[in-house]
């Protein structure tokens, strides 16, 4: 009988509500019918109606599950709206005696849900999901459908917020991006169209678990975007987990991202939506953000932004995306077991080595780099792969943490017949860097073995190029010509000679032998008219030319020029007063801008433009080259640095030309800038003194807080620096207690590590197998 009345109401009451819906969207009041004019009582006027007097507003948050009748039935829509959200959600749970109580409150849910879907999407969200019974969420939810098949953008975001995984939500929005990548107007006004659809969606905060994978769709939506929506775009995508079918397309996006300003990155890693200054010190995430990043990330690049924070010595963020790529793992791993999915064991195995390098590499950074004995332990033990990337990743930690003789100890253990060519380059790059920094002071010893392991004259006679960039002369503090029979070469395996010089390891030796001769500018002239010819020159294409080339080089010069001190990594600090250094570097920057236009972003560094920047307008009080400088830096695609920016702030604040401080400001600010220099301190007062709109506050608030956190975790991983990835103790999930310790204190570890690679059931794998 109860089933019998509820129907007949719900078919009652879907009458009503077409007739309600005639005028497409928008609802008018109820006409006023014969029967319900029976029932019609005429308002009464409270007599303090033109009073200061207030009725006192009741406490719904008092009442108890008894209370009827409910009053939020016979509310109407202004008050409904008015309710917070807990007294929404209070009065919601108190439950009626019959179903025609609750006739005039879906009308108006109807209505409410319909005229703030697009102005108030999280309110429509979070009263249409607290809706408790069924049966009238179902009659809503049919209403509002019919109510809203009309408008293609509003009936999409009432089907997201029903399901974003269903056939009819996936259908609606395929729908709409295609409407809407294809409208006759300009690129420009599409984007925009398409982002404000995006930014409704992403309103509504809710995770899609099933990515969109598109093709012809996605590539003609995104040829609407420039570069400089790539941002928003990106986080939007994130956010309503949308990849294309083939991620190259998608990589472009996230690598011109990741080579942009300190905001890009934090986009391309997190997906944030219009993230602010402040937001690059956030390490805190709503639990439904953080699964919108493992429902949308790959293993893979999971892998590489906890990769990129380790190497930062960032411990919150490296500690946040492991978790997230162990969290990924378990995603992938549960799915395919649910729907049965058949993967292959390669696979399976190349995501879990993928997990335990990336704590390997955790356990090195804050533990220590001899922790790794434990971990690869653990890695012989279950059956993982000791790669030559993850040995040489051992070899350059232990290099940085100054254990030299165990470093070497891994070198004597490859298996070089089975190493591909690219790892040979890796592994003889390593070899080097530990040699330098074993015999810092020894440039002929490094010498020594780049000329036997790199002099292959098939590719480059490296000894003769090496020679006419004027370093061996600085190396022998005399004039040297061909032949080189002097030269004492290294005791190298012949398996790992006659490789191909790369620029890494030419840039490397620039500045070794930079920092042991001290040029003076007649030197320094020499050294870069040399290298300007041999760069030029045909012969040397390779080590110079297309994405080999960089301003590395250029770079060390400059710094010899401009800096009392070149070894300080600051730029700030030691900047010198000549006139004449400075006229000389800018001619040389000049020169280099003309004699190499074509250099690729990525090879340019940010910090040459700083230092020039710095010490133009600091320094020397030269404006016009500074400007003409960041002119450069922007057409080059390099993002605005603090160091870039601040001097025309400050040098604008001086000359009292507080409009123009104002406008470099703001590019600082929304450049999304790190401000932790020491002069930022001048910047945030100027801001504080002029009431700028933004001074730093909540920057520096958000700073503190993660300085705080830092230490704290930091203070933790002292005992255990796994001990925050998982609280489980399950040893299949993740290294505990047992896997690193500090045993290896107690005993010789040039002993473990033979006894460790001893261990190894096979030689070190080729990742290229």
């Amino acid at each position: 009988m109860l089933q019998s009345s509820r129907a007949l109401l719900y078919n009652s009451f879907k009458f009503r509500i077409r007739s309600l819906s005639s005028c497409s969207i928008r609802l008018q009041a109820p006409t006023l019918t014969s029967s319900s004019l029976k029932s019609y009582e005429p308002p009464s006027i409270r007599p303090d109606l033109f009073t200061s007097q207030n009725i006192p507003k009741q406490n719904y948050l008092l009442l108890d599950n008894e209370t009827y009748p409910n009053p939020l039935f016979s509310m109407s829509k202004e008050s409904i709206s008015e309710l917070s959200k807990a007294e929404f959600n209070h009065l919601i749970q108190i439950p009626y005696r019959d179903i025609s109580e609750t006739h005039q409150f879906c009308l108006n849910i109807i209505r409410l849900i319909n005229e703030i879907l697009m102005t108030d999407t999280a309110k429509a969200v979070y009263i249409y999901n607290s809706l408790q019974d069924n049966d009238m969420k179902l009659l809503i939810r049919d209403t509002l459908e019919h109510i809203l098949e009309k408008d293609p953008i509003k009936s999409s975001l009432f089907a997201w917020m029903i399901d974003p995984t269903s056939r009819k939500s996936r259908g609606m929005f395929i729908k709409n991006v295609i409407h809407l990548s294809s409208q006759d107007k300009p690129k420009e006004e599409r984007s925009l169209m398409i982002l404000a659809y995006f930014t409704k969606l992403s309103e509504l905060n809710i995770v899609n678990t099933y990515p969109f994978v598109l093709k012809s769709v996605f590539i003609n939506m995104v040829d609407n975007f420039s570069k400089d929506q790539y941002r928003d775009l990106f986080s939007y995508l994130v956010h309503l987990n949308v990849r294309p079918n083939d991620d190259d397309r998608l990589n472009k996006i996230r690598v011109h991202l990741l080579e942009g300003s300190l905001l890009d990155k934090f986009v391309a890693m997190t997906g944030w939506v219009n993230p602010k200054w402040h937001h690059i010190n956030k390490v805190d995430f709503p639990p439904t953000h953080m699964e919108k990043i493992i429902n949308f990330f790959t293993i893979n690049e999971l892998k590489m932004s906890a990769t990129h924070y380790i190497n930062c010595l960032d411990i919150l963020n490296s500690k946040m995306f492991t978790e997230l790529l162990v969290a990924k793992f378990e995603l992938k791993s549960s799915t395919i077991v649910k729907l049965g999915y058949q993967i292959e064991p390669r696979i399976i195995k190349r995501e879990i080595q993928a997990i335990y390098d990336t704590i390997l590499l955790h356990a090195i950074k804050f533990k220590g780099a001899l922790s790794f004995i434990k971990v690869l332990k653990y890695f012989v033990e279950n059956d993982l792969d000791v790669t030559v990337d993850t040995l040489i990743m051992v070899m350059k930690n232990l290099r940085e943490q100054k254990y030299y003789k165990e470093a070497l100890t891994i070198v004597n253990h490859f298996h070089l017949e089975s190493l591909s060519s690219l790892e040979k380059q890796k592994l003889a790059e390593e070899i080097l860097l530990l040699i330098d920094a074993k015999y810092p002071n020894s440039p002929k010893i490094l010498l020594g073995y780049i000329a036997t392991i790199y002099n292959n004259p098939e590719l480059n006679d490296v000894l003769s190029i090496l020679n006419d960039l004027g370093l061996m002369d600085l190396v022998y503090q005399q004039k040297i010509s061909e032949p080189f029979d002097f030269l004492q070469k290294a005791n190298v395996d012949p398996k790992l000679t006659g490789l191909k010089l790369t620029p890494e390891v030419f840039c490397k030796f620039y500045r070794v032998v930079l920092e042991l001769s001290k040029p003076d500018h007649n030197e320094l002239n020499v050294l870069y008219t040399a290298y300007k010819e041999v760069a030029k020159s045909p012969l040397n294409n390779e080590l110079f030319q297309g994405f080999n080339m960089n301003d590395e080089i250029v770079k060390y010069i400059i710094e010899y020029l401009l800096k009392s001190n070149p070894s300080l990594p600051t730029v700030e600090q030691n900047l010198v007063t000549n006139p004449a250094a400075f006229k000389f570097a800018a001619h040389i920057m000049d020169n280099f801008h003309e004699a190499f236009p074509s250099i690729p972003r990525k090879n340019r560094s940010r910090y040459l433009y700083d230092l020039l920047i710095m010490s133009s307008v600091h320094q020397h009080h030269d404006l016009d080259f500074a400007s003409k400088m960041i002119r450069h830096s922007r057409r080059f695609g390099l993002p605005f640095t603090y160091h870039q920016v601040s001097p025309f702030i400050i040098h604008h604040y001086n000359r009292r030309e507080h409009h123009a401080a104002k406008r470099w400001y703001d590019v600082l600010v929304k450049s999304g800038a790190d401000m932790r220099a020491r002069s930022s301190k001048e910047i945030y007062k100027i801001a504080r003194e002029l009431q700028w709109d933004v001074y730093g506050f909540a920057y520096r608030k958000l700073l503190i807080h993660k300085n705080h956190k830092a230490r704290e975790l930091s203070n933790e991983l002292l005992l255990d620096p796994m001990s925050r990835l998982e609280d489980t103790k399950d040893p299949e999930d993740m290294i505990t207690d047992e896997l690193i310790d500090t045993d290896y204190q107690d005993t010789n570890v040039e002993d473990q590590i033979l006894s460790l690679l001893d261990q190894l059931r096979k030689p070190v794998e080729s990742d290229t197998d």
